[in-house]
């Protein structure tokens, strides 16, 4: 066990941070809730050390936390936030996507990576980006598309099929297997 007392005055977060568990829930509930949030208190009590635990745990339930105080002006602030959320983006993506290449006026998807069934923002970043290649093969005038999941990991291709599928009639899209 460490010393509890070790670098008193900095924050601390895991497992030194003793105590917590109720406080931490409730930001979770109420960041899961609202827009905002600012958390007052007396000095050296813990704030600091709270919000960063909290921001582990938001960023595992995808809510960007952004320190406004870090930002000396609008610029700044909006610069960041497009970082932040492109950040998130592509931690998302990078898990699992689809990539659309089109050559000689013929699409092909390769869906790549691991689909996680359980976890539904993920589902969610792919439908965008489905729905996003398939519009651009109707703007380029193509009809059909090959699907390719032989870079797909660990199943999911029964599941995906009719997502897929019901996306491209949306579309008025013919998929290839």
């Amino acid at each position: 066990m460490t010393n509890p007392y070790l670098g008193y005055g900095k924050p601390v977060s895991g497992e030194r941070l003793v105590g917590r568990e109720r406080e931490l829930c409730e930001l979770e509930e109420y960041l899961l809730s609202t827009a905002s949030l600012s958390i007052v208190g007396q000095r050296r009590i813990g704030k600091t050390s709270l919000v960063i635990e909290s921001m582990k745990q938001a960023r595992a339930n995808n809510i960007i936390l952004i320190d406004l105080s870090v930002y000396p002006t609008a610029k700044h602030f909006f610069d960041g936030l497009l970082e932040e959320i492109n950040d998130n983006i592509e931690e998302l993506t990078e898990k699992f996507k689809n990539i659309l290449i089109v050559e000689n006026n013929k699409a092909l998807i390769n869906v790549e990576g691991t689909y996680e069934k359980a976890n539904p923002e993920i589902l969610q970043s792919f439908l965008i980006d489905l729905t996003i290649n398939f519009n651009e093969c109707c703007d380029m005038g193509i009809d059909e598309i090959n699907i390719n999941f032989s870079n797909l990991k660990e199943g999911g291709k029964e599941e995906l099929n009719p997502i897929i599928e019901s996306v491209a009639q949306y579309f008025n899209l013919r998929t290839v297997y």
